[in-house]
């Protein structure tokens, strides 16, 4: 029985419709026990009437899809609550901006390698509060002697190398113009050759072979 209105019906009431009101909301009204236990909430159905939904203890309610409202089982908000990583705004663009699991190299970021923990752990505190930088990288306060051997590659590249020559001492300075041209051995003449001499012997004290002392 739907209640009937005064203002619809544009005349009183009768005693029947009124009691046929109150009867309609007695039925329609939620026990107290229901409310005071938590195990139900009030809704209104398709028809716009209001209902209540029975509630288990600690679940939530619902509605997947088009359903009805629901208590929800364990997987069903599972389900409701499952979102993708492009679902949540700027989060893909902050991972990648952090660091990945990889151990970190020279070139690529990444976690501390246990080696360069102990590497790093082994530094003492304040190792170089001694002095500057300024002065420890000035080579002119580095002393001491270094071996050969502790430099890489070192001793082959000299043993490649020619040994130092003495020049020759006392050679006279040779006057006049020096010559590279060739020549005919068959008709040569003594001042060619002389030239020739003269480019030799320029060559050699370029050098260092020969000396004037």
């Amino acid at each position: 029985m739907a209640i009937v209105y005064r203002s619809e019906k544009g005349e009183p009431l009768t005693n029947a419709e009124i009691d046929g009101n109150f009867a309609h909301l007695d039925d329609r009204k939620l026990e107290k026990n229901v409310l005071s236990e938590n195990s139900a909430m009030i809704l209104r159905d398709s028809a716009g009437e209001l209902t209540h939904i029975a509630i288990p203890v600690s679940r939530l309610v619902g509605r997947l899809g088009s359903g009805e409202v629901k208590a929800l089982t364990a997987a069903e908000v599972k389900a409701l609550l499952a979102i993708a990583m492009s679902d949540v705004i700027g989060l893909v663009a902050a991972l990648d901006d952090k660091a990945s699991n990889d151990v970190a190299t020279t070139d690529d970021d990444g976690l501390m390698s246990s080696a360069d923990k102990s590497k790093l752990d082994g530094i003492a505190s304040g190792a170089t509060a001694n002095d500057t930088d300024i002065n420890l990288k000035n080579r002119a306060n580095h002393t001491g002697e270094q071996a050969i051997t502790t430099v890489t590659g070192l001793q082959s590249a000299l043993d490649e190398k020619q040994n130092a020559i003495t020049p020759d001492g006392g050679w006279g300075a040779i006057i006049g113009t020096s010559s590279k041209s060739g020549y005919d051995v068959s008709s040569v003449t003594l001042p060619e050759l002389a030239a020739h001499v003269k480019a030799i012997v320029d060559a050699l004290r370029s050098a260092g072979i020969i000396a004037d002392v």
